[in-house]
């Protein structure tokens, strides 16, 4: 039986003739095994001296494992190199400063054919690269050969055939290529990111440049509101007053913890539930102004809350000056004639609803012109101001105190029968018998009053009630100047 195969077989002749002429040879070829299998084997032919004549050793190794082993890895570099190929990543190897492969997409990204790269010189390489970035590019490749730990990924500029500018991601490692060191890149085209990062962070600077040069504050939150953004106003709003890389990330009842038991926290929510905005006023403390009063309006944005908040103190505070000047007697705090009879009005409607009493009490400071002819004007209205202290002081937290003008005063009483009225009153003389036994001023403080009652049985209107309390004050003074006498 011949052991090798026909096609093998035919070659032995010639075999025989070169291990004559160089002594030694190795080569490969298949054997035939007893049950019919073929097998490749591997062939050691040695021309050697046996029983004083030339003979040919020939050592045989089953190469069947190492065969299959080869066939495999074949198999696996050509869908390695399919996929390589088709891969939308650019794929480069770099081997002696030199492209050793391309693939499709490497020659889309950079405009050049794989002709062309392939027998690009060290020089023409390097020009794929914008110059201010060949030393990193270049550098980081090199060192990478020698083994010196650099970063697997970076990003550079680079140049296309027509001379574009484009932004490029490696990621680059060292491989086996051809059974020689070299570096593997895979390319990829960033430049429409690198142009959208670009103009979101022009975007954000000219955000920041808003919300910090406004009046207001401004604060963003995320869904959990969490803190995202602040301005430098808003900053200083918050109650810890710390550091905004500090601030950044807490939760908004980190802030503010009864911002829980006030319900608006839940609000809040509702806001980014439901998307619709709405606006509010509140009072927040200050460390170094007390209290601040702020217009907040809160609305959605993204999946998470914007706050707007403008500092209202100002107007809020001009508001109530305005109220005052319109309600309020300039010179002695007290209501003035216009709001206090508005007022007397509003309690006379009450008591006829309620079918209840009500009092005035008219009162005027005697010889306040004595006065201020004697002391002059100043002193005259620290007089005024000192009675409606004292009116003040001695009447009820529900009587309803004004000036009608000049130095008369009107104390309105409601629920308050005469008799009661009275005994209110006595406390107001007992205040200025009291100033007076002081001796702190040059005179004596003197009042007059009269009384009128609104009784639901005889209803009286707001001005039949003064007249008759202004009527029992005159007499009143009448008594008080024939005393002088």
């Amino acid at each position: 039986m011949d052991i090798d195969t026909p096609e093998f077989a035919a070659l032995v002749p010639k075999r025989i003739e070169e291990i004559k002429r160089h002594g030694h040879i190795v080569f490969e070829s298949a054997h035939v095994t007893k049950d019919g299998r073929v097998i490749p084997i591997e062939l050691n032919g040695q021309l050697i001296e046996f029983n004083n004549k030339q003979a040919i050793l020939s050592i045989a190794r089953d190469i069947t494992f190492r065969k299959q082993a080869e066939a495999a890895l074949k198999a696996s570099e050509e869908k390695y190199r399919a996929l390589v190929q088709h891969s939308l990543q650019g794929i480069v190897i770099f081997q002696d400063m030199r492209i050793a492969y391309v693939n499709k997409a490497f020659t889309e990204i950079t405009g050049y054919s794989s002709e062309e790269l392939l027998a690009f010189s060290p020089d023409q390489i390097k020009t794929l690269v914008f110059p201010e970035d060949q030393n990193t590019v270049w550098g980081r490749m090199q060192d990478r050969l020698r083994g010196i730990p650099t970063p697997q990924r970076y990003e550079f500029r680079g140049l296309t055939k027509d001379g574009t500018l484009r932004w490029f991601e490696m990621f680059a490692t060292v491989i086996e290529y051809r059974k020689r060191p070299a570096i593997q890149g895979a390319l990829i085209d960033i430049t429409d990111r690198k142009q959208a990062e670009k103009v979101l962070r022009e975007s954000e600077e000219r955000l920041s440049v808003f919300m910090n040069s406004a009046p207001d504050a401004f604060a963003l939150f995320d869904k959990d509101l969490n803190l995202i953004d602040i301005n430098n106003v808003g900053l200083n709003l918050l109650p810890p007053r710390l550091p905004k890389e500090t601030m950044l990330g807490k939760n908004i009842a980190e802030f503010w913890p009864s911002i829980k038991l006030n319900e608006k926290y839940d609000e809040y929510y509702e806001v980014i539930k439901s998307g619709k905005s709405y606006s509010f006023d509140t009072v927040v403390p200050h460390p170094a102004y007390g209290k601040l009063q702020l217009s907040i309006k809160i609305f959605k944005v993204g999946n998470g809350l914007g706050f707007i908040a403008t500092d209202i103190t100002d107007r809020k505070r001009f508001e109530e000056n305005l109220r005052k000047l319109a309600t309020t007697d300039a010179l002695t705090g007290v209501l003035n004639r216009g709001f206090g009879l508005l007022i007397f009005s509003k309690q006379l409607k009450v008591a006829k609803r309620n079918n209840t009493k009500l009092s005035i009490c008219y009162v005027d400071v005697n010889g306040l012109k004595t006065i201020n002819d004697t002391y002059g004007h100043a002193e005259g209205d620290e007089t005024l101001r000192l009675v409606s202290t004292f009116l003040q002081e001695a009447s009820r937290e529900v009587d309803i105190l004004c000036r009608l003008g000049g130095d008369e005063f009107l104390l309105v009483l409601p629920q308050c029968p005469i008799e009661n009225a009275r005994l209110v009153y006595q406390r107001i003389d007992d205040k200025v018998f009291q100033f007076n036994e002081q001796h702190l001023k040059p005179y004596k403080l003197s009042l007059s009053h009269g009384f009128a009652e609104y009784d639901p049985v005889a209803e009286k209107s707001v001005d039949q009630l003064i007249a008759a309390a202004d009527q029992q004050m005159y007499e009143d003074k009448q008594r008080y100047f024939r005393s002088l006498k």
